[in-house]
């Protein structure tokens, strides 16, 4: 027996097939959650009309090549309805079982419901005096639209404006990107082809290399040599001005230390006379 989180859903998928108009519906009585349940979720001609009627909804073009079929091609109308439900990624291209009734319960009131959803955010599904004007109208608003995607790139391809923004009179690119962007002709001429170089040419190129690396690391080195000296002479040079006796005034001599500690003396003598 079906959960109540199912029947619920059960029956809210029922009353918006109810105010949708679904011709399936006419003639059936049931208001129970459980028989509500069992009719959306229960192998039965009722429920394939239904799923049928839906998938007709989200996808009109599918009535016209339904009404052409035989009732002993049944078999190709699910196979289409889950070929629908694939292309919108709402379930497998061969999940048969799905439109049949026979996947779990829970399953097909998703897969139903999201295809409500589909047809109730698309004005142009939701009226039934349109349905039968819109299978027509689907194949030749794709077609418009093709047409004037078509003509809308031709514009742009062909425009000047575009072609200045290809090749601009001021290069916008770095200097080491320019070469990349010039014609294999071009590039070929600026470049030594691979084949004219000896394995000299690439040994010579790499002791450049290893020599600029091995330059490279002597400075680093030597750079931390200093820094090391320079931190050494700084603490070393704070230490002896810690440890030095300075004159304050008054004839008196004291280290920082010691002048810090007899201020702070003075500072707490000063507290204790205020609290008295």
């Amino acid at each position: 027996m079906a959960g109540g989180t199912e029947k619920r859903r059960a029956a809210e998928i029922y009353k918006r097939l109810q105010k949708m108009g679904c011709p399936f519906l006419e003639g059936v009585y049931v208001s129970e959650p459980q028989s509500i349940h069992e009719l959306l979720c229960t192998p039965s001609v009722i429920r394939l009309g239904i799923l049928e009627w839906i998938c007709t909804r989200v996808y009109p073009p599918l009535q016209e090549q339904f009404s052409v079929l035989k009732e002993s091609e049944g078999d190709t109308k699910m196979k289409e309805m889950a070929k629908l439900g694939f292309e919108l990624m709402l379930c497998g291209d061969v999940d048969l079982d799905l439109i049949k009734g026979l996947a779990h319960s829970g399953k097909q009131l998703s897969f139903m419901g999201e295809l409500l959803d589909i047809i109730q955010s698309s004005p142009s599904l939701c009226s039934n005096s349109e349905l039968e004007s819109t299978s027509q109208g689907t194949d030749e608003a794709f077609v418009t639209y093709a047409h004037e995607t078509e003509e809308l790139l031709n514009e742009l391809f062909s425009s000047v404006h575009f072609q200045a923004t290809l090749t601009p009179e001021c290069n916008p690119w770095p200097a080491d990107l320019q070469a990349l962007l010039l014609p294999e002709e071009a590039q070929e001429r600026k470049l030594p082809s691979g084949k004219d170089r000896t394995h000299g040419d690439y040994l010579k190129e790499l002791e450049k290399i290893s020599t600029a690396l091995k330059d490279l690391k002597e400075e680093e080195l030597e750079a931390i040599s200093q820094l090391s000296d320079t931190s050494d002479t700084i603490a070393e040079m704070v230490r002896k001005r810690q440890q030095t006796k300075e004159s304050w005034g008054g004839g008196s001599t004291a280290t920082i230390y010691e002048k810090i500690k007899g201020l702070k003396q003075v500072y707490e003598t000063f507290l204790n006379s205020l609290a008295k």
